[in-house]
């Protein structure tokens, strides 16, 4: 088994593709390990820091160490700037934007007839440069991607790479089979699936009509085969905003555990679809009613203002986009976050290196006026809900 080390201005970081996680070393325990990988560490304080960061690292003791090795991670030092990452830590990736519907509210505009789609040979080639630099998550969305039409042979190559896969998808595409194939391959750590409503009333008039009771067919199947984490997104608009008390009831009798929240923006499709507004105090009162339900279904809620909240040091938690994260869309283009929407393009994987994209996402700066109206550094909604002060310079 391996462990991967990726060298860092503060020291390095490590993967470790058993458990998906990373750790974040300074100097003295970087060196500690590669010591203690090497057979050089004494009967020493550096032992013993070794010893104590190998059981961190891989869960297990000093006497299991022969079961892992510890590979190098080289990425190019010219395109590493001061005080940043070498290259980020999770991308998501859109592989197509084609779509089996036609959501009022999507925030890419997805489903068209024209809807651009990315070649397998464009994708294996960019997974093969993600693994290779040390970019080990990897979100799979879309439009629908189970609706790529060669989404299957995807997940295949993704089984024999280190890379852990979130996967998220309408549920719609769902069979049986699918959710089989799913569950056999382990890389694809966690699902989630986009439902809007507690009732076929509050979704299908935004998702389309029927959809309700096709999306619930799909969790099933996912729950009888797939073991790992299942979530279930919601979009809070107009539509389901009456009853939104009723929806962890609803995901847990299904066995779903966490629900993601979005909130209604005007990007996309949704920027026709005024009807489906709120205002931020219902906002702020629907996320309220929603953690409040869940109370007692042994659900977890994850509202995405709350990343942007002190931590325990007291920091505010500003955006990384383009530093830890980073988007592909359906036509190659490379942008620091899913809300560019074409502006702030780093390249695109068809007919450009990952040197220079990467180079170009470091160089992406939070400090401009359109991050700072965006709904997760500063916009409006997540101010009302008293987590986000000024948390960006906008000249």
């Amino acid at each position: 088994m391996k462990l991967y080390l990726r060298k860092e201005f503060f020291g390095s970081i490590i993967y470790n593709p058993s458990n998906a996680k990373y750790f974040n070393l300074d100097f003295n325990q970087t060196n500690s390990l590669i010591n203690f990988f090497n057979n050089e560490n004494q009967i020493s304080e550096q032992t013993i820091k070794g010893e104590t960061l190998f059981t961190l690292i891989v869960g297990n003791k000093l006497n299991q160490k022969s079961l892992y090795s510890l590979k190098y991670i080289h990425n190019n030092q010219h395109i590493q700037c001061q005080n940043k990452l070498s290259v980020p830590l999770k991308v998501f990736f859109n592989i197509t934007k084609k779509c089996n519907l036609f959501c009022k509210h999507c925030y890419n505009d997805s489903g068209h007839v024209y809807s651009p789609e990315l070649p397998l040979i464009d994708i294996i080639k960019t997974l093969k440069e993600l693994e290779v630099r040390g970019i080990f998550k990897i979100t799979i969305a879309g439009g629908e991607p189970l609706f790529h039409r060669n989404f299957d042979e995807i997940i295949d190559y993704l089984s024999n790479t280190d890379l852990a896969v979130s996967l998220i998808t309408n549920g719609i595409c769902i069979s049986e089979n699918r959710a089989k194939f799913l569950s056999k391959n382990l890389n694809v750590r966690s699902i989630t699936i986009s439902l809007d409503g507690a009732s076929s009333k509050d979704n299908d008039i935004v998702r389309g009509e029927k959809t309700f009771n096709r999306i619930i067919r799909g969790i099933k199947n996912l729950k009888k085969y797939y073991d790992r984490s299942l979530a279930v997104r919601i979009t809070i608009m107009r539509s389901n905003i009456d009853t939104i008390k009723d929806f962890p009831s609803l995901v847990a009798k299904f066995g779903v555990n966490e629900i993601k929240v979005n909130s209604i923006n005007a990007y996309g499709r949704a920027k026709c679809a005024s009807e489906l507004f709120i205002t931020p105090e219902e906002y702020n009162i629907a996320c309220k009613q929603l953690l409040d339900s869940s109370v007692g279904h042994n659900i977890s809620i994850e509202v995405p203002a709350y990343k942007y909240r002190r931590d325990h040091n007291g920091e505010i938690g500003l955006c990384k986009s383009g530093e830890e994260t980073f988007e592909i869309d359906s036509d190659g283009s490379v942008f620091p976050c899913s809300f560019s929407f074409g502006n702030f393009l780093s390249g695109n994987i068809c007919h450009d290196t990952f040197d220079d994209i990467l180079y170009n996402l470091q160089l992406h700066n939070i400090n401009n006026t359109q991050c700072y109206q965006c709904k997760g550094r500063g916009g409006v909604k997540e101010k009302i809900f008293g987590t986000v002060p000024l948390l960006v310079h906008c000249p």
